[in-house]
């Protein structure tokens, strides 16, 4: 990927963080379930490309089913998402909960939480964490969602949980940022998402990753992050889509790009692809070369 610069321009602005819980109930028994990831919907869209494999493609799915014995539950996995609590936006605000309770939590900001830290490598997290009880949020959880099922969510919906969860979220995890730049350059904030590409992008080099929970060494390097400002870049700063009848693009180039290039392999064929401002080109690239 190649891409040419302006100055520039980014500021410096404010963080803060959150986490999730949708209850279900199973054979008449009232259950909560903590899902800490809030991609409850990636049970129907699992199931749904198993019945497409089913149909179009038997022998794979035969096979797949001799190495891995899943067919036998698949009936279970059903009953379970029909039974399945997905929290909704709420009506005014559009805001998805993070779980039911979340907003009885104390509200404070990041900054506040970091003056109770009495260890440079104490844990926000976990049971007794500094953050438990609060709404400070480790990593995306409800922003992620909607960058995995961008066409459930309109615009308005996805703006309003950036905005609200952005300030609440401590990324502690190394994959947080890149969630973040893919839903703002999608909103229409690609300078906010290049703050958090090139946090996702040099994790590696600055020295600032999270290297201790406690005193527990988790450091080292951090490969899936870096691939997640390839995704930033790719389907954020680019608005690569890939639909089932071709491709799109939807530019939304930080203020100091001022073009971008890469290409892709689709359906074995390769293309080339360039953005300049608020358009695109994709370019079908022939064997040899041309």
């Amino acid at each position: 990927m190649k891409s040419s610069r302006r100055r520039s321009t980014s500021a410096a602005r404010s963080s803060v963080k959150p986490s999730i819980q949708p209850s279900i109930s199973l054979a008449g028994q009232p259950v909560v379930v903590r899902d800490s990831g809030h991609q409850t919907p990636a049970l129907d869209r699992a199931l749904a490309v198993l019945d497409l494999l089913a149909a179009d493609a038997p022998e794979a799915f035969g096979a797949l089913e001799e190495k891995i014995r899943f067919v036998a539950e698949m009936d279970g996995w059903r009953d379970l998402s029909a039974r399945l609590y997905i929290p909704q936006p709420d009506p005014a605000s559009g805001v998805i909960p993070q779980f039911d309770g979340y907003e009885e939590l104390e509200q404070v900001s990041l900054a506040e939480i970091k003056t109770r830290v009495l260890h440079p490598n104490e844990y926000f997290g976990g049971g007794n964490g500094l953050a438990a009880n609060t709404q400070i949020l480790k990593q995306a959880d409800v922003v992620l969602m909607l960058n995995l099922f961008r066409d459930d969510y309109s615009q308005a919906v996805k703006q309003a949980n950036w905005e609200y969860y952005e300030p609440r979220t401590e990324h502690g995890s190394s994959l947080s940022a890149c969630a973040y730049a893919m839903v703002a350059a999608e909103i229409g904030k690609p300078d906010w998402a290049y703050d958090f590409f090139l946090k996702t992008a040099t994790v590696d080099l600055t020295g600032q990753s999270k290297q201790f929970l406690g005193t527990l060494y988790i450091g080292g390097t951090h490969p899936a992050a870096n691939g997640g400002a390839w995704l930033a870049a790719i389907f954020g700063f680019a608005g690569l889509r890939i639909h089932e009848a071709g491709l799109s693009l939807k530019p939304s180039l930080p203020s100091n790009w001022q073009s971008m290039e890469f290409s892709i392999t689709w359906r074995g064929q390769r293309y080339e692809i360039r953005v300049s401002g608020d358009q695109g080109s994709v370019r079908r690239i022939e064997e040899g070369g041309q």
